[in-house]
């Protein structure tokens, strides 16, 4: 089944498949949204989350297999088992306990004999998603950010891709060759090179990337044209430098062969 999505010399990602379609049933979306404030102590807790949901998933093990997957990653709930309305539930439940873990730990509690007004603290969770058909293949994103004290907040984008045939989540290894593969290191940091205007790594490091940890990573999206990747804060350099998101054409990835 994973052979159909590999590339090769001639064909990129799932040109060629268009016969498949009639057996693929298409996914039908809806979007479950939850605004709530959480109240704990000196923390008040503002959650915005908008979940993209299969509504048609108990139509096929293979959309129902990547609505659970979506609802794993969306929520961060591991062995949760149920829908996505319960897991809403089940996350606003886990954010409220470890606040209150964190109140008891770290903010000592407001005294009557106290003058000083006790501090308040504003926290923030916010959990978007979109969804993206490309043939056979759907691309889930989802994007986080948040903010619990310091100096800033945090965010990432996540992106799964999935085969609306199989149900499961396709990799790098699933659509290119051996070749192909051990050539995209290099295609990545050349075209960073590119991108940033520098000649080398160390034109890279004084940007503030990390040279090092520069590979290709599985955070990647299926497009109409080819493959963009896309690194997170720290993920290949400072945080500074935000999110950094490249993208390479069919022809470039067909070159990688000899």
């Amino acid at each position: 089944m994973k052979n159909l999505f590999r590339l090769s010399v001639a064909l990129l990602l799932l040109a060629g498949l268009g016969s498949c379609k009639p057996r693929t049933p298409r996914p039908h979306f809806t979007v479950l949204t939850t605004d709530t404030l959480l109240s704990c102590g000196p923390i008040r807790y503002a959650v915005d989350y908008r979940f993209t949901s299969i509504d048609n998933a108990a139509t096929t093990p293979a959309l129902q297999a990547i609505e659970e997957s979506n609802i794993h990653y969306f929520y961060g709930l591991e062995d949760f088992i149920g829908t996505a309305r319960e897991a809403t539930s089940a996350a606003l439940q886990r954010l409220n306990e470890e606040t209150e873990k964190e109140v008891a730990l770290f903010y000592a509690p407001a005294t009557q004999s106290s003058a000083t007004p006790r501090p308040q603290y504003e926290y923030r969770e916010s959990v978007d998603s979109e969804v993206a058909l490309v043939d056979t293949v759907l691309v889930y994103t989802i994007t986080a950010s948040s903010y619990t004290g310091g100096a800033h907040g945090m965010y990432a984008t996540t992106i799964h891709n999935y085969s609306l045939r199989g149900g499961y989540e396709l990799t790098l290894r699933d659509l290119l060759t051996p070749t192909q593969l051990a050539g995209l290191d290099s295609l990545i940091r050349q075209r960073l090179y590119d991108l940033y205007e520098v000649t080398d790594d160390a034109g890279l490091a004084a940007l503030g990337f990390f040279p090092d940890e520069i590979r290709a990573t599985e955070n990647f999206a299926c497009t109409e044209t080819g493959l963009t990747f896309h690194y997170n804060p720290y993920d290949i350099g400072c945080y500074a430098l935000g999110d950094v998101e490249l993208s390479l054409t069919r022809d470039e990835l067909r070159q990688l062969e000899p």
